[in-house]
């Protein structure tokens, strides 16, 4: 007898909605990043996290919310000073900068006009939670995307609830689908552990987002739920599959739930340039300690010369490839 020593998780029925002439987004906690950077090594056009990493479903609308209505980074509050940088609590704090505050709020609202725009035309975007934990200004209860190592003291944490969950996003959905009402939406619930939360607390908040995602599933009957959790949790319940932390996946984990994403929403012909737009992407990535070598010479003009071959013969990544190279 035959015994299957795992619970393997089938891909989703959606082959050929994405392919390398979709413009997409991928928005939310590092596992969003995790999939965004495997999207843009095989040349996908993708935008990722460009206001940085954001954990919770508030962090999310809000900053969607002020893209989409064109609403300014210059609420009071919305920047704080700490050892001459400048940070602002609705960002990641990769976009914190020394420049002065009037230039800083200038540079995030020119920012987001970029990224109003470019959302206009996505395609497919893929929002990631992570916790439904919340760290709140006790100056006025709003909720923080990044503490930026302000004191404890700034904060008050608490839980968002299923229904507060469930509102932000639904109104994410409809912020995103106001510069585009074709948009297709995928819904995932990151496997990342927040363990300091504590274990059960940690179980109880990935519950809360699986159900606030279904919930939404069903409020929108195109809006697509794509299981990332369970096929940490389900497939690959084994902690060589976490990194040294034991709360990341691990690069083979996140390369096996994006292969099933792939096949989810790629078809054939899709997989196979993504193949080789990969392979071209890890050239153009090689350093070389030699650069005046005969050999890096003649690697760099192979590289050229495999960019050229594939921009020819498949136009839609020829943008992708510009951005890492210059073609003669």
């Amino acid at each position: 007898m035959t015994v299957n020593f795992r619970t393997l998780v089938s891909p989703l029925d959606f082959r050929g909605m994405i392919n390398h002439s979709t413009p997409m987004l991928s928005l939310g906690s590092c596992f969003a990043a995790n999939i965004g950077s495997r999207l843009e090594k095989e040349l996908f056009d993708v935008e990722v996290n460009p206001l940085g990493t954001l954990y919770n479903p508030a962090s999310i609308y809000t900053v969607i919310y002020k893209i989409a209505t064109e609403a300014m980074f210059v609420a009071p509050g919305d920047i704080v000073e700490r050892d001459g940088m400048r940070h602002c609590w609705l960002c990641h704090s990769s976009l914190s900068s020394p420049e002065p505050e009037q230039v800083y709020v200038e540079r995030l609202n020119d920012m987001a006009a970029v990224l109003r725009r470019k959302i206009a035309n996505v395609q497919v975007a893929v929002l990631t939670f992570g916790t439904r934990h919340v760290y709140r200004l006790k100056s006025d209860n709003s909720i923080v995307a990044n503490c930026h190592k302000m004191p404890a003291s700034f904060f008050a944490e608490s839980d968002l609830s299923l229904h507060d969950c469930e509102s932000y996003i639904c109104r994410t959905v409809e912020a995103l689908r106001s510069l585009n009402p074709a948009m297709k939406i995928i819904l995932t619930v990151s496997p990342v552990r927040y363990v300091g939360e504590g274990l059960h607390r940690s179980t109880l908040g990935k519950a809360t987002l699986l159900l606030a995602c279904e919930a939404v599933t069903r409020a929108f009957s195109d809006v697509i739920y794509f299981p990332s959790y369970e096929i940490m949790m389900d497939d690959l319940r084994d902690y060589r599959f976490y990194a040294a932390d034991m709360k990341h996946p691990s690069e083979v984990a996140v390369d096996y739930i994006y292969d099933i994403f792939a096949e989810s929403f790629f078809d054939k012909a899709t997989r196979d340039l993504a193949v080789k737009a990969s392979r071209l992407s890890a050239r153009m990535a090689h350093r070389n300690i030699c650069a005046a070598s005969e050999a890096t010479a003649s690697f760099q003009a192979k590289t050229l010369e495999m960019a050229r071959r594939l921009s020819e013969e498949y136009p839609e990544v020829s943008q992708q490839i510009m951005k890492h190279i210059q073609l003669p």
